[in-house]
């Protein structure tokens, strides 16, 4: 009888790969999972991944979704998880979960990953969580950024948009200022505006009629082309972990992402000869503004200042607008308007 050649034996690993140790690196925003034996990391279920805060769970958080880092080699016991932003934020929001080793516990079914024979790894259940090892956690402590910011007059917001969450409770709004360029020579720094929301990515500001007034006034030509900039000191806000917001200074300052206004539906700012020009008549909550292109009765402001009801002529005497005149409805007391 002949023997069959070695290479022809069925050499397929019967043995399911096993969680050995795992890694938390909040501040680089990545998992990294270390298995007894290779593993076919192609085809891995993230969402059968959770972390949640002791061995049996009170919170927990189950991964939504990732992408293998670089770092993991094909055939490598060690695979190197790169955390989505929704994922990496969720977390970071938890005050008591995955604030450091003594609250972080790792769970796995037997769907997240197969060895390189196809086993099915073995599971980690709740109620016998993997805990973390403390050298094996690291914490946030890379500075929140200000990626994008946009102004709203319908609202009456500045939304400011972070890379990370940020604790709207930290918020100084005095560090904040708007101007007319990159290398700013006018600005408005707020005053009496408030935040508005709880913990995210972004932020929402209320601003106040004073500070809203003042932008109007100093800022009108910016606002109408829509060229305001930010800057932001370090001490403007700070991120869950109280690391503060990396500052945005004078000379390098953010470009507005956008200006919300004339829509037709809600607020508006615009200039004088603008509003006459492309509009018959304007109309606020059903009450007519403009009527034959020159009298308004409600809710106007000229260069931040209230206008007085009953009904004026715009474009003769006293009260006739000027090219330089920045007109808006009263924001901020629930006005509606439409053009006509």
């Amino acid at each position: 009888m002949t023997l069959p050649a070695i290479s022809e034996l069925n050499t397929t690993d019967g043995a399911s790969p096993k969680v050995t140790d795992w890694k938390l690196n909040i501040d680089l925003g990545t998992l990294t999972i270390i298995f007894s034996e290779a593993t076919a990391f192609s085809q891995i279920n993230y969402r059968a991944v959770t972390l949640q805060n002791s061995q049996t769970s009170s919170v927990s958080y189950t991964l939504t979704g990732g992408e293998i880092n670089p770092a993991s080699d094909t055939g490598s016991k060690t695979v190197v998880i790169d955390l989505v932003a929704a994922d990496l934020n969720a977390l970071k929001k938890h005050t008591n979960l995955a604030t450091g080793h003594t609250n972080s516990f790792l769970t796995v079914s037997p769907a997240f990953i197969k060895d390189t024979g196809g086993n099915a790894v073995i599971p980690i259940r709740n109620g016998n969580a993997l805990e973390l090892n403390s050298v094996n956690y690291t914490s946030d402590s890379s500075p929140p950024v200000i990626s994008q910011w946009a102004l709203n007059f319908n609202t009456n917001q500045v939304l400011i948009q972070f890379n990370e969450i940020v604790d709207v409770s930290s918020i100084n709004i005095g560090e904040l200022t708007i101007q007319n360029a990159p290398s700013g020579s006018t600005f408005i720094s707020l005053q009496s505006s408030s935040v508005a929301g709880t913990n995210s990515t972004i932020v929402k500001i209320d601003l106040s009629q004073s500070d809203l007034n003042r932008l109007n006034q100093h800022l009108p030509d910016n606002i109408i082309n829509n060229e305001l900039y930010l800057t932001a000191k370090t001490n403007f806000i700070n991120d869950l972990s109280m690391a503060a917001v990396e500052s945005i200074e004078n000379g390098q300052a953010l470009k507005i992402s956008g200006i919300n206004s004339n829509s037709g539906t809600n607020s508006f700012t615009d200039r004088a000869t603008t509003i006459l020009s492309k509009y018959s008549q304007l109309q606020l909550n059903g009450e007519s503004v403009f009527n034959n292109g020159g009298f308004y009765d409600a809710y106007i402001v000229k260069n931040g200042i209230p206008q007085p009801a009953g009904g004026a002529d715009v474009t003769t005497g006293n009260n006739a607008w000027m090219e330089s005149d920045i007109i808006t409805s009263r924001i901020g007391s629930g006005i509606k308007h439409r053009y006509v």
